[in-house]
């Protein structure tokens, strides 16, 4: 009898003890349900005004669109620079769209994700946002050239082509890093970065960092330029990836003798990727 009420006991605490998971469970499902949904309605602004810039697209209502775009932007670029930048991007054909990620700080917001065409292509996409009196405006895109395959938009790329958001040209990140690189070699055959320092450098850089602290920083590559040659006859291995509007772009140049690696980040100045970070190392193989 005393075996009977034990094994009843213990049965009893066993049920218990699920009930008390299944409550946590459901609680944590509920709670993550409501977190879900206080993001989609914080950011369910930029994801209409998206929509209506594609649906006043499609219906040929370019004023209409071009009004979604921010003053900043406006003030750059004519509605018909703008419209170009439509018909390179295919934007009258876009059917779906999809925003794995959707952000805001402050003022400032973004979508990434894709937009699928009307022929089934898929093509990864951000929409940088600013909020002006009270609505979401476009401030700027960064789409990529279609893929071979479905691109996810945070995977490790290398040599993903880029459209520029001002001009509609195709920029390359394998020519960007190329020529920021090169132009800090100059630098260094020159004993002299303000070249570099003043033409690649952003505004946001150069307020947190002088020539002088550049010169300071990179010092040891002054007199020692071969140090820096894989950067001209070496074997380019890079990825890249976008987050908030910043483009970065890790990698090594190879050669038979030395190994430099890098880490640099670009932010967007008047349609023109500038350098926000730059590490530059060198060792022999």
């Amino acid at each position: 009898m005393e075996n009977q009420q034990q094994t009843t006991t213990a049965a009893t605490s066993k049920v218990n003890w699920k009930k008390i998971v299944i409550i946590f469970v459901t609680g944590f499902l509920v709670l993550m349900a409501i977190v879900f949904a206080l993001v989609f309605k914080l950011t369910g602004g930029l994801v209409a005004t998206t929509d209506s810039l594609f649906e006043n697209i499609q219906a040929q209502k370019y004023a209409s669109a071009y009004d979604l775009m921010s003053t900043q932007y406006q003030k750059k670029h004519t509605i018909d620079d703008w419209r170009e930048l439509v018909e390179t991007l295919s934007f009258d054909s876009v059917d779906d769209t999809y925003w794995a990620s959707r952000n805001i700080t402050g003022d400032m917001g973004s979508l990434e994700g894709t937009v699928t065409y009307s022929d089934g292509r898929k093509i990864p996409m951000i929409i940088n946002f600013v909020k002006e009196q009270g609505d979401w405006k476009v401030l700027d895109f960064v789409a990529y050239s279609e893929p071979k395959e479905d691109v996810v938009l945070d995977s490790r790329r290398t040599a993903s082509d880029r459209v520029d958001s001002g001009s509609g040209a195709l920029k390359s990140d394998e020519d960007l890093i190329k020529e920021t690189l090169q132009q800090f070699y100059l630098g260094v055959e020159a004993d002299d970065y303000a070249t570099f320092y003043n033409d690649y450098t952003a505004s946001s850089f150069q307020k947190e960092s002088s020539l002088a602290d550049f010169n300071e920083a990179f010092d040891v590559y002054l007199g020692n330029e071969e140090w820096l040659d894989p950067i001209n006859d070496g074997d380019l291995a890079f990825s890249s990836a976008v987050e908030d509007g910043i483009l970065s772009l890790v990698g090594t140049f190879e050669n038979d003798t030395r190994i430099v690696d890098f880490d640099t980040q670009f932010v967007q100045e008047d349609d023109v990727w500038m350098v926000i970070r730059i590490y530059v190392g060198s060792e022999r193989k």
